[in-house]
């Protein structure tokens, strides 16, 4: 395992930021930060899609009927 004391200038300009920003110390943030990315590599890569496409099917089921006469279709010439 590395030791991660030697970071380089932009991680330490960066856990500095992120610090600030969430009121966590630079290590407290560094640790969150690794442990929420950790968290998203291991779930299901597809499972985002997957409520995506459900959320475009709920959407669309709730639609009222296309009326065959009401016009909804394409444009006759």
């Amino acid at each position: 395992m590395a030791n991660l004391g030697g970071t380089d200038a932009e991680t330490e300009r960066l856990a500095a930021e992120l610090a600030a920003l969430t009121g966590e110390s630079p290590t407290q943030a560094i640790r969150v930060a690794v442990a929420e990315r950790l968290e998203r590599c291991r779930q299901d890569p597809f499972e985002h899609r997957r409520a995506t496409l459900r959320a475009i099917r709920d959407t669309v089921s709730a639609l009222p009927p296309l009326s065959a006469a009401g016009g909804g279709g394409a444009a006759k010439r």
